[in-house]
């Protein structure tokens, strides 16, 4: 089409200009086979442009900035402009799936009080255990704030470290000085997802499921903890 149109009449021709639009904009979506967290996004390719976000049924998207600009977006549509007045090109948009979990295995050597004078051994511990992000806002403070690594891969590796933290604890309050192969199946035995929960609640997450493996509930020889010289 020509930059200008011209439409007889019949008392003569009218000039039609013909203005271009607004570009159209880029329409993003998040696939939940990519992944429970996703992101970051960095907005600056996007700058001068629109960005038509698309969030379904149990997504949110979080933007960040070096300004210390925050929003929090809920399922829904949103037509942003990005710079130039809108969200800030040097943002970072996160997206997560609330309704969706993601597993973590972990396996670590971890003490545990094993002979009547209390004196600490360790023995080999593993399993794994599936999570859903509650409050997506303290999900990435605690977790993906100021952290270098895609999101849920840092994720994995923080939490297979938190896991064993919390069983040795729980095992030496539950077992006390009694921490004999029996007892420990026993009280790990009695441990649910949700006896979890007040632990993974500061990083705002909940735990719908956990496993432990038969390896650490059969008897295995300790290995006494090394003494410093």
């Amino acid at each position: 089409m020509n930059d200008s149109d011209r439409l007889a009449t019949g008392s003569g021709a009218l000039t039609w200009d013909i203005m271009s639009g607004e570009q159209a904009p880029l329409v993003w979506t998040i696939d939940p086979s990519d992944g429970v967290i996703q992101g970051p996004l960095d907005l600056c390719f996007l700058n001068g442009k629109l960005l038509h976000l698309v969030l379904k049924p149990g997504q949110v998207a979080l933007l960040t900035a070096r300004e210390g600009r925050r929003a929090f977006f809920r399922d829904g549509g949103y037509l942003l402009r990005i710079g130039a007045g809108g969200l800030p090109a040097d943002g970072l948009l996160y997206f997560m799936h609330t309704d969706r979990t993601f597993g973590i295995s972990w396996e670590q050597i971890i003490p545990v009080p094993h002979n009547e004078l209390c004196e600490p051994t360790t023995r080999l511990a593993s399993g794994s255990f599936d999570v859903r992000i509650e409050s997506p806002v303290r999900f990435h403070a605690e977790m993906l704030g100021n952290r270098a690594g895609e999101g849920e891969d840092i994720c994995r590796d923080i939490l297979a470290k938190v896991m064993p933290t919390m069983l040795t604890i729980r095992l030496a309050h539950a077992c006390g000085r009694e921490a004999t192969t029996a007892k420990q199946r026993e009280v790990l035995a009695a441990l649910r997802p949700d006896d979890l929960n007040p632990d993974l609640a500061p990083y705002g997450l909940s735990c719908t499921d956990m496993r432990i493996d038969e390896r650490f509930l059969n008897p295995q020889q300790p290995v006494p903890v090394a003494r410093s010289v």
